[in-house]
């Protein structure tokens, strides 16, 4: 289910389909998507309300969080793409996220005890100030520079393309909170797999062929560097292979 699931989406978004699938593994989300069981079914329900977002159907896409919700609570944290999506990206809107993004670094603290009186993750206090993801920010910070220089060639290509800059935006955003608390980083992993069609959809616009060739091969040099810190520092717990349910 939740391979069929993350194929069908790629297929129907991705504008190089292959790479797609290469970023899926190198990225990390296949070994997780075969040991965060509950999480990854939540994911695989998701990922079909992308197209209601696109057609404006506020109650299908309620709809399918509330039904992944019942598999993982923090599902419920992607409703805020939908009004996210109505945004227009500007100057205003860039500044107000950097904005946003040092009043969450300050205030990390006091965010993540809210967020965890939301979702009910009392049991998980002492690790507040235990977190990681430098190296993670700076990687989606770069894409989300990228897909800002490439963003108007790229909406003649889909009027969609700043929907995937609005999940990324707040991708970076859960990333400064798991610099305090690397749980938040579980709740990232619903915004930063759309980076299987983001990514792609960035190369796709570059012309002519022969950049775009180049913007590949950096891909993918990329993509096998970071796999190799993957399999090196474990993260997910996919060497040894260990299937976590929860």
């Amino acid at each position: 289910m939740i391979i069929l699931s993350i194929s069908k989406y790629i297929y129907k978004n991705s504008k190089i389909v292959w790479l797609s699938f290469v970023i899926f593994i190198a990225f990390g989300f296949w070994g997780m998507s075969l040991n965060t069981l509950r999480q990854f079914i939540a994911i695989a329900l998701i990922l079909p309300s992308i197209k209601y977002i696109k057609s404006r159907d506020l109650i299908k896409f309620v709809i399918h969080i509330l039904i992944a919700s019942f598999f993982h609570i923090s599902a419920l944290s992607f409703l805020i793409i939908y009004p996210l999506f109505k945004m227009k990206i500007n100057k205003f809107y860039i500044t107000l996220v950097i904005c946003i993004g040092v009043a969450v670094n300050l205030f990390s603290t006091k965010i993540i005890y809210f967020l965890m009186g939301i979702f009910g993750y009392h049991l998980y206090v002492g690790r507040v100030g235990n977190g990681s993801g430098t190296g993670m920010l700076l990687m989606l910070s770069l894409i989300a520079i990228a897909a800002l220089l490439y963003r108007r060639s790229a909406i003649r290509n889909g009027e969609d393309y700043d929907l995937y800059i609005h999940i990324l935006i707040v991708s970076i955003l859960l990333n400064i909170l798991a610099l305090d608390f690397n749980l938040a980083g579980r709740a990232m992993i619903y915004f930063t797999i759309h980076c299987i069609i983001l990514i792609p959809n960035i190369i796709y616009t570059i012309k002519p062929k022969m950049d775009r060739s180049v913007g590949i091969y950096i891909v993918l040099l990329g993509a096998m560097f970071y796999y190799l810190i993957i399999l090196t520092t474990d993260v997910g717990s996919v060497v040894p292979y260990q299937i976590m349910s929860r």
